[in-house]
């Protein structure tokens, strides 16, 4: 598939004008002008012209699509309440086949290719075989006793074929957080698991207070649930600390101190900040000036709608602009793409278009002229894309339908 536009935009690239793209088995084969085309791209029977600009697809690195029907709940103004809230409604109204495609459609009309989906394995796995996505999904391992949590773990083992079905997807199991689960199986799965592993870390003043001080709402949350497991070290972070490594993903980081930002940059571990869920809960502010310092790539997510307004990346760009009044429209872009890329360990091969990247594009008309500054400013304007294509594939009927 040849696919000519007026614009070409990459994170940190200038503008390029009247790109040819030549897409064959979902990745990127040529970036061209015409006149420098090879003969087997011009020999391409299938070809498009769009009339406006192309990105790559943005990347959400952290979301729960499966909690995309709990949209609005009202926070009960404790971290640790909202849980039994989340708990509750979960019970209540389980996720479904019909929640999922709720999720991708936000998604792909909000821009996002590609995401990290943290993945409740009670939820059901079918639900992501014909996924437009691509996506890293991390089976969520809970529990705070060890036969639970070693059951749950064993279960997550079992899905790894089920999502081997669709060659977009790469699953792993993952502990959700140190907090909610039982330091054997957590070890375990840090030294079974190899591959990338997600983890919500230092998200709430519940959660920092539980580990500083060995008490308050989310120590006596834990007590209640039948365990009175007891934490030595004064983080999370610090907790795994003997098990540190590079490919963790830091997710929300909200809670650091310098000790952990030390572990951090040392390893080069990404950051996810979800700017939207962030203000739902009211945490403190982000410390996004000691990433910059210490050059700590900060990668952006929605987290879900039962904590978050919206589905849409292209809002949590905006959001990240109002936010940080002093980052540039493309560091927020680069957080958006690359940043990504890096934190779901998928660089050169998305947030990018470039030459063997796979053909993750997102697109909006216009038929006006665009400059570097203008070609951004239209992209966080937009309310959703007009135009959507994931692994050489065009999207586009979900950006059409309605809310589910």
């Amino acid at each position: 598939m040849l696919i000519r536009a007026r614009f070409l935009k990459n994170p940190q690239k200038d503008l390029i004008k009247d790109p040819i793209i030549w897409i064959k088995e979902g990745k990127i084969q040529e970036i061209a002008f015409k006149e420098k085309l090879s003969s087997q791209a011009k020999a391409d029977p299938k070809q498009i012209d769009f009339p406006g600009i192309l990105y790559p697809g943005l990347i959400n690195a952290h979301a729960h699509l499966e909690l995309s029907h709990l949209q609005a709940l009202t926070y009960p103004g404790s971290f640790c309440r909202w849980i039994e809230k989340i708990l509750v409604a979960k019970s209540k109204f389980p996720s479904s086949q019909k929640v999922f495609e709720k999720g991708f459609a936000l998604s792909l009309k909000g821009g996002t290719t590609t995401i990290g989906e943290h993945f409740s394995l009670d939820s059901p796995p079918e639900a992501w075989l014909h996924s437009p996505l691509r996506a890293r999904i991390f089976g969520e391992v809970l529990g705070l006793k060890q036969e639970l949590a070693n059951l749950l773990y064993q279960v997550a083992l079992s899905l790894k074929p089920v999502f081997k079905q669709n060659p977009k997807i790469f699953f792993t199991p993952s502990p959700h957080s140190v907090h909610a689960l039982e330091a054997e199986t957590l070890f375990k799965i840090l030294k079974e698991e190899n591959n990338l592993l997600s983890l919500h870390l230092a998200e709430s003043q519940a959660e920092d207070q539980y580990f500083k001080e060995k008490t308050g709402e989310m120590a006596d949350f834990i007590e209640l649930r039948g365990s009175a497991l007891k934490r030595q070290a004064s983080s999370a972070i610090q907790e795994l600390k003997q098990r540190w490594r590079g490919n963790l993903l830091v997710v929300h980081g909200n809670y650091l101190d310098q000790e952990d930002f030390d572990l951090i940059q040392s390893h080069g571990n990404v950051i996810v900040h979800c700017p939207l869920s962030h203000a739902y809960f009211a945490h403190q502010a982000f410390p996004l000036k000691e990433t910059q310092k210490r050059k700590i790539p900060v990668a952006l997510g929605t987290d879900s709608l039962s904590s978050a307004s919206s589905l849409s990346m292209l809002e949590v760009m905006r959001s990240m602009k109002t936010n940080f009044a002093f980052l540039s429209l493309e560091e927020i872009f680069t957080m958006a793409t690359l940043h990504g890329a890096k934190g779901l360990d998928l660089s050169g091969q998305v947030g990018e278009v470039i030459c063997g990247g796979y053909a993750d594009l997102i697109a909006l008309k216009t038929e006006e002229s665009l400059n570097q500054k203008t070609a951004l400013e239209k992209l966080f304007k937009a309310k959703q894309v007009d135009w959507v294509m994931v692994n050489g594939e065009i999207q586009n009927h979900y950006l059409n339908q309605d809310e589910l």
